[in-house]
């Protein structure tokens, strides 16, 4: 479970499994059910406040751009296009030095 920095207002789903604090936990308790050391499942939809630290396990696309994972600076969906721009790079890259080599071997060919 990957810990999150919140950037605006986050609503959680119920169902979802959710990790917090004691704190948020004991502001919660009447809409959660433990689920182990820090690990509650809500039972209805949750909020969380513009800076409030939590853990989920897979957030969903929605919530990429008001994300942050604890240690970065960048939310997940930045990360995620900084990783999709360098991977297009490095197949541009291979695709043209693919094609370069086979240019220089039909050239040494003739």
């Amino acid at each position: 479970m990957q810990k999150y920095k919140t950037l605006q207002v986050v609503r959680i789903g119920a169902g979802e499994l959710v990790m917090l604090d004691d704190r948020q936990a004991k502001d919660r308790q009447h809409v959660l059910q433990a689920k182990g050391k820090g690990l509650y499942e809500a039972l209805t939809v949750l909020e969380f406040k513009a800076g409030e630290v939590i853990g989920l396990k897979d957030p969903g696309k929605r919530l990429w751009e008001v994300l942050v994972p604890e240690g970065q600076e960048q939310t997940i969906f930045d990360l995620h296009h900084a990783k999709a721009k360098a991977d297009a790079e490095a197949l541009a890259k291979a695709a043209a030095e693919k094609k370069a080599k086979a240019k220089g071997k039909k050239d040494a060919e003739e």
